[in-house]
């Protein structure tokens, strides 16, 4: 059994490497193939190399010294050649699932493995698996790691040195693999850190059930309902809207990975635009007197209280009663 801290985590952008193919179908039956075959590789094909990258690697940065695309190579040669046994990878395809294998040997030369030569056109070095373990959606995975896997331009492969998102792969992979990765503690959450723990729908659902208490808090003879088709509509300033008959609406803004320019919300046509932002405000004080800025504890404290179908997610990754480790 490896411990997570003798392992690393790598982010595999897996795709065919020539930029000329942008076929949909084409990525996607390479990608299905890898699945398959229980490897993930680079590509940059040449012939002329056989045994593993370690022994090769010199070589074949040699042979691609003149390309364009030289740095990006040897980028992703020197983290391929990295790679060990026991190391955990995690893929997204192009079909939106995600899988995490565990390395089960270092990066070796092509040779027509799966039984046939598809590869051979393809790829140059690649790393076998000992399984695949699917994830159908991301609301399975932590939302800092599908938040991570996110970002427009991937490298081809990336480390993954944040010793949190480290853990949370960990975990994830240890629910589904009869394989298990030992020293994978679940992380406390706290008022500091529990935004960023949530994805963006569920954090605008607990902003939700946190307005639904404070309107009747605040508004007890009124009798405002959330408007259904109110969070089906983009709109660049506000979320979602309340509505009462005879009252003005109520409404929010949410973002947990943006600062909030609270100069923006100054519409009158509300009686009240909550606020929040996991990040931080321009300004930490509306000038208007119909903006609340929530208070993050009280949000906390809402998560904890009234949100038990968040609490059965988030406790796969984290818990709530301080036996986990802090970070």
């Amino acid at each position: 059994m490896y411990s997570i801290n003798d392992i690393n985590c790598w982010i595999v952008n897996l795709k065919p490497f020539d930029d000329k193919i942008v076929s949909n179908d084409i990525i996607r039956e390479f990608q299905l193939k890898c699945i398959e075959s229980k490897i993930f590789g680079i590509g940059w094909h040449i012939n002329g190399f056989t045994g593993t990258l370690e022994d090769n690697k010199d070589a074949f940065l040699a042979a691609y010294s003149e390309n364009d695309a030289y740095k990006s190579i040897v980028r992703a040669v020197n983290n391929m050649s990295k790679i060990k046994e026991g190391d955990l990878v995690i893929v997204r395809l192009r079909n939106a699932h995600y899988y995490i294998g565990m390395v089960s040997d270092k990066a070796f030369y092509k040779n027509g493995i799966g039984g046939n030569d598809y590869f051979d056109e393809i790829l140059s070095w690649m790393c076998g698996v000992h399984e695949w373990v699917e994830f159908q959606t991301d609301e399975i995975l932590p939302s800092e790691i599908v938040g991570r896997m996110s970002m427009r331009r991937q490298p081809t492969l990336s480390i993954v040195a944040n010793h949190r998102q480290k853990l949370l792969i960990g975990a994830a992979f240890n629910i589904l693999s009869e394989q298990k990765i030992s020293g994978v503690s679940r992380i406390n959450i706290s008022v500091d850190n529990f935004a960023r723990s949530l994805n963006y729908a569920e954090l605008e659902d607990l902003v939700c059930s946190y307005i639904y208490r404070d309107i009747q808090r605040q508004y007890p003879e009124n009798n405002y309902i959330l408007l259904p088709s109110s969070c089906k509509v983009s709109r660049p300033l506000y979320e979602f809207i309340f509505v009462c008959p005879g009252e003005k609406p109520i409404t929010c803004q949410v973002k947990n990975e943006a600062v909030i320019d609270l100069e923006k919300y100054n519409d009158d046509h509300y009686r009240k635009i909550y606020i929040f932002s996991d990040q931080g405000y321009v300004n930490e004080k509306s000038k208007h007197d119909n903006v609340e800025i929530i208070d993050r504890k009280r949000l906390f404290d809402t998560l904890l209280d009234n949100t038990e179908y968040i609490h059965r997610k988030l406790s796969e990754y984290y818990t709530f009663d301080g036996t986990g480790i802090d970070l």
